[in-house]
């Protein structure tokens, strides 16, 4: 690769932030499998609030390096992520667990 193409370089830049994102993903995913097959079991299950405990009890980096789009390779289905986002069930389990702690 040479240093006087520009594009050769942006494209290489780009190529490596996906591959380091990918990777990151990867590792925690591997890390917290338990806690991911958990979330998933809990929620084939039906069970929200379970599946909320254990989402909750991650820490939010590990929550962001598992966050990546389903497309992507990331470990959440379509269905999974809809629950886990600001608005999804999970996520308002998770602030009322948090507004109950509170008081």
């Amino acid at each position: 690769m040479s240093s006087s193409n520009p594009s050769q370089l942006e494209e290489y830049l780009e190529l490596r932030e996906q591959y380091d994102y990918l990777l990151a993903h990867m590792n925690a995913a591997r890390e917290n499998i338990e806690e991911v097959y958990r979330i998933k079991e809990c929620i084939a299950n039906e069970d929200m609030e379970g599946a909320a405990g254990y989402y909750a009890d991650m820490d939010s980096s590990i929550q962001l390096a598992l966050w990546r789009a389903t497309t992507k390779g990331g470990i959440w289905t379509v269905e999974e992520r809809k629950l886990m986002t600001a608005h999804g069930e999970i996520s308002r389990l998770i602030a009322d667990m948090k507004k109950a702690e509170a008081v």
